[in-house]
């Protein structure tokens, strides 16, 4: 359900035109982005969206006489009315401002200043509405200044945390006036109900409506007088003929201005549109398009307008022009038509493939399967042939394939691809057993070499030696000796 928002804020520039008799040029802070003291803000994200609203908007208020006799304006003096059809006789309620405009917005923007953003507006101020000016200037240009007000009819809201306290955010909304206060009402008045006013005394005004009006109005109608059954609130009214949208746009486009009055042309109901003129426009094709949306509680509010004119166009040529619409909404649905089939067919050959995938996965999983398998097996059957290959020779032995750590790793790290690296490992192994061998051998040989010359020593003709050496001769005695080691040497070598 929409309603209506205020929220109060002022005044910052007022620049005359000099060379204008007819109004001046007023700049307003409408409101900045933090919460107001009802409880409400609105939403920075998207108010550039909807703001442009307030274009066109009027400036309202209401000059009253206080009690010490000095004029001063009042509020937005919200009235709840009791409103019956004249044709259907049935009632319903709707909320009316008592105010007057004296004045029209025609520019809209989000500026910062010192550091805050705010929605700034200019409008024209009339001179024409003599009291009112004669106020707003001189509410103006006093100590205290001028408060004012905005009018939201509000679209979309919704309801978030802020400092621990439940803030209405509106998200989109549709800005219905802005009114100017008078300086003993307190703004940003905390209040409950379909409308959320930001003057103190307007408040009361409100519950006093809401007291008389609605509450009491609506509960004792509850029953009817007909047997005392239970009946229908009468607030939801059933939807407008076309004579009360007719009727309720009509009354809707003539409050948008004090010094015009609109003739109704042309009314196209499911398209929210209406054509009007005014009597003493310049030329009978000079028409106003209003648009405009149907509220809740079935009464009009007027969006939008904006000039435009009146074209003749041959009728010829518009059958025309439908006849070539028609042929390209005909081919848009055979191409519309023609993409369905085509992608219904894709969707079916996807499915196809996924299905083909899911089976070729599953075979796939299965050969993996085998390989795996068979490589296990070849590698088992690799380290049979790497442990033949070091027992070669006989320099390995197999307790050692078991026992030397350096074999064991060789052994436990064979893959199918550092096969011949690994008997290039148990080679080096070998060599090195081969040469510890032939070391050892050697060994023995000398130890039968010597074994074998202390016998020759012994063969030898030691009577002759000794006959030799008795007789004293040098020169004998040294061929004694060498026929004794070459004795030795050749019987090493048989």
């Amino acid at each position: 359900m929409q309603n209506e928002n205020i929220v109060s804020t002022q005044v910052i520039v007022l620049s005359e035109d000099t060379e204008s008799l007819n109004s001046i040029d007023v700049k307003f802070i409408i409101c900045d982005f933090s919460v107001n003291g009802n409880g409400v803000k609105l939403n920075r994200e998207t108010a550039e969206d909807w703001i442009g609203t307030l274009l066109n908007m009027p400036l309202v208020g209401k000059v009253v006489k206080k009690v010490n006799g000095a004029e001063d304006f009042s509020g937005h003096n919200v009235k709840i009315v009791k409103v019956t059809d004249d044709e259907t006789g049935e009632t319903h309620y709707e909320i009316e401002f008592d105010t007057q405009a004296f004045g029209s917005f025609y520019d809209v923007q989000i500026e910062e200043i010192d550091g805050i953003e705010y929605i700034t507006a200019k409008a024209k101020v009339w001179k024409r509405f003599k009291k009112a000016f004669e106020v707003f200037s001189k509410r103006i240009n006093s100590k205290q200044g001028l408060k004012t007000s905005w009018e939201i009819s509000v679209i979309e809201s919704h309801t978030e945390k802020v400092n621990g306290k439940n803030v209405k955010v509106i998200d989109k909304g549709e800005f219905i006036g802005h009114c100017c206060l008078g300086a003993d009402v307190k703004p940003a008045y905390k209040s409950s109900g379909v409308i959320e006013s930001a003057s103190e005394n307007i408040d009361q005004e409100l519950i006093d409506a809401l007291s008389e009006d609605m509450i009491s109005e609506l509960l004792n109608n509850k029953e009817s007088s007909e047997g005392g059954k239970q009946v229908e609130d009468k607030k939801q009214v059933s939807s407008l003929t076309e004579n009360d949208i007719y009727r309720k746009v009509r009354k809707a486009i003539n409050s948008t201005s004090e010094d015009k009055y609109y003739y109704l042309a042309m009314l196209y109901p499911y398209e929210y549109k209406a054509i009007a003129y005014v009597w003493d426009r310049e030329k009978d094709t000079d028409f106003i398009e209003f648009t405009y949306v149907v509220n809740s509680n079935d009464t009009i509010s007027i969006t939008s307008s904006r000039e435009v004119e009146m074209v003749f166009v041959p009728k010829s040529k518009i059958d025309e022009e439908l006849s070539d619409l028609k042929a390209k909404l005909e081919e848009a649905e055979k191409q519309i038509a023609e993409a369905g089939k085509l992608l219904t067919d894709a969707k079916k050959e996807k499915e196809d493939l996924e299905a083909e995938n899911a089976e070729l996965k599953t075979y796939k999983e299965k050969l993996e399967q085998l390989e795996q398998a068979e490589k296990e097996k070849e590698l088992a059957s690799k380290k049979e042939e790497l442990k033949a290959y070091a027992l070669e020779d006989d320099l390995i032995t197999s307790e050692e394939l078991e026992s030397d750590e350096t074999l064991s790793t060789i052994i436990a790290e064979l893959t199918l691809d550092n096969f011949e690296a690994s008997k290039e490992k148990i080679d080096v192994i070998k060599g090195r057993k081969a040469i510890q061998k032939f070391k050892e051998n050697k060994e023995k040989e000398l130890e039968v070499s010597e074994s074998k010359n202390n016998e020759i020593a012994k063969d030898v003709n030691v009577e002759s030696a000794q006959a030799n050496l008795n007789d004293g001769d040098d020169d004998k005695l040294m061929a004694t000796a060498f026929e004794i080691i070459k004795n030795a040497i050749q019987n090493k070598r048989k």
